[in-house]
């Protein structure tokens, strides 16, 4: 599906529901213009009925014609369509959006004029790009939940997965919501199976409310409960039992995330009716491929090799049975990422290239995905593409202010895409994941927090959380020794540096740099590169063929000139 289209000099990229200009500048167009230009866009070339129209962007909410009419306006401006030769207007029928051949392609191709990339990348160097952090908006009444892991009675793998599943979706979900702090998964798993009173537990984890309930299935049967518990009082504000068949599990978990959302924020507001269609467009289509998605998870975050190829097998099953299963396209780029990152296939280029094809197919099935939105911010910066990069970060904030992993990623990398100079709000973002949002995560999660602070020029403070790291990986190692390095404790820098050479023989900061989303020249490659010096760690590659002209530093091609 293509998933981006120019027309008449402006850009709509359906992944990232963004227009660009010529000059790669973001135009304005509301949320429900964009569902409709969205609609015309997959329907080209045809008559599209009113009728079809509203049943396809606003479902079974009654709305005026007036509404279509004014996105039907907004469409035309943003596209400069004044004689109205894009989308036609049929009269008493409906209209016919005319896409002209060759305007549409499968993958991002955002022409780089040499001009306009050194001129992003320079004032990404001199620090002239703003980064605008969307932060949510204060608390209403500090409202705050903890969801408990549901409990499972049965001993069985599966519906112990699915229990847990259950937990975690109810989680992501409440954190989308702007207003509500949703304490993250790790922390509430430190009171699975155990009998602690609900108050306490809130006290614990600064919450005002507390979720607590069971699964339970039997062959075609399954009963899920679940209470929702006013933590300061210990009175239950709402209560209910499913009992259902076991194929209508994705139907009863969307009722519970429901109703209590609806409890918490009330059933009149907008929200109500927001969240209600989009629990309908995330339900994966099979609980087999559901199954295998869950799977994954363990051996992903062994953090080696194997680990990595055995979830990505897995997630190519469930991506096999239920090819519309957006979440499971994103995990399987980030297997990929992990390859291109540490090099374990040989061919990090390629690894780079699944996970943009995979990456563009999760955001053209649920472009409405924070975590998904993160990993496309990734890819624009991996390409280059600094302002798309920044665009899907910001949009990524704003869908999952409250996500942990959202909010972890985008600080960690927030330095490598921007510079240095963004550094001190990478590292907030991260604290906030870390100890607010998810107060007793494990400790391998210190490695996003190491590499913000050091790119802060907190260097003690980066070897500090990167070594709380446990069975260390490459990437925390190579972080652990450029710390350690610029702290002055060179003996212990000496060391990690040692053991990165052996992960890694090959290594060199240059061709670190250019694998990566580091821009070329920027204060974080400049300040990477320092480290990588005082660690007595390889600058320059050795095979430089396999880095793009663009990404070589200037200093190593130098020496090969001299050479």
């Amino acid at each position: 599906m293509p998933t981006r289209f120019a027309i008449n000099g402006v850009v709509a990229d359906l992944s990232s529901e963004t227009l660009l200009d010529k000059s790669g500048n973001a135009l304005a167009l509301r949320p429900q213009s964009f569902a409709v230009l969205r609609y015309f866009l997959m329907n080209p070339n045809r008559l599209v009925t009113k009728d079809e129209l509203m049943k396809a962007v606003w479902h079974e909410v009654a709305v005026t014609d007036d509404s279509l009419v004014q996105c039907v306006r907004d469409i035309r401006s943003a596209l400069r369509d004044d004689r109205q030769s894009v989308l036609q207007t049929v009269p008493k029928r409906g209209y016919r959006f005319v896409l002209p051949p060759q305007t549409a392609s499968g993958r991002s191709r955002a022409a780089r004029p040499t001009l306009i990339a050194a001129a992003v990348v320079g004032l990404v160097a001199a620090g002239a790009i703003v980064w605008r952090i969307n932060w949510p908006a204060a608390t209403r009444g500090n409202l705050s939940i903890a969801v408990l892991p549901f409990d499972d009675f049965s001993g069985s793998g599966q519906q112990s997965r699915l229990a847990d599943a259950l937990t975690d979706d109810i989680i992501t979900e409440l954190a989308r919501i702007r207003y509500v702090k949703v304490i993250a998964r790790n922390s509430v798993d430190a009171y699975k199976g155990k009998s602690v009173d609900v108050r306490q537990i809130a006290h614990d984890l600064g919450t005002t409310y507390v979720l607590e309930g069971s699964l339970e299935m039997r062959e075609t049967q399954m009963r899920v409960t679940a209470q929702l518990i006013d933590a300061e009082g210990g009175t239950h504000l709402w209560s209910e039992r499913y009992d259902r068949k076991a194929d209508d599990f994705f139907i009863v978990r969307d009722d519970v995330v429901t109703r209590l959302v609806g409890t918490l924020t009330g059933y009149d507001g907008p929200l109500w009716a927001q969240w209600t269609q989009s629990a309908k467009r995330r339900t994966p289509g099979s609980l087999q491929a559901f199954d295998y998605f869950l799977l994954a998870k363990e051996p992903y975050r062994r953090h080696h090799e194997d680990g990595n190829l055995e979830a990505r097998h897995l997630i190519e099953k469930a991506i096999d049975l239920d090819p519309q299963f957006a979440a499971a396209w994103n995990y399987l780029a980030n297997t990929y990422m992990q390859d291109a990152i540490n090099g374990w296939n040989g061919d990090r280029a390629g690894s780079w290239q699944n996970y943009r094809d995979a990456v563009q197919k999760a955001a053209s099935l649920d472009p409405q995905d924070g975590s998904i939105q993160e990993s496309l911010g990734v890819m624009y910066f991996e390409r280059g593409e600094v302002q798309l990069g920044r665009q899907a970060w910001e949009r990524a904030l704003q869908l999952a202010p409250n996500d942990n992993l959202v909010n972890r990623a985008i600080g960690a990398q927030l330095p490598l895409a921007l510079g240095t100079e963004h550094a001190a709000d990478g590292v907030k973002l991260v604290e906030r994941a870390l100890n607010e949002l998810d107060p007793l995560h494990p400790p391998f999660q210190e490695v996003n927090l190491g590499i913000a602070l050091y790119f802060a020029g907190r260097y003690p403070e980066a070897a500090d959380a990167l070594g709380k790291v446990p069975e260390p990986w490459l990437e925390p190692r190579l972080m652990l020794a450029l710390s350690f390095a610029q702290a002055g404790v060179a003996d212990k820098a000496k060391a990690q540096a040692a053991e990165v050479m052996k992960l890694d023989p090959d290594f060199s900061a240059e061709a670190w740099i250019a694998n990566d989303i580091y821009q070329p020249g920027s204060s974080s490659a400049v300040l990477f590169v320092e480290g990588a010096r005082k660690a007595g760690l390889p600058i320059c590659a050795r095979d430089v063929a396999r880095i793009e002209p663009k990404d070589r530093l200037p200093e190593c091609e130098a020496g090969r000139g001299k050479g």
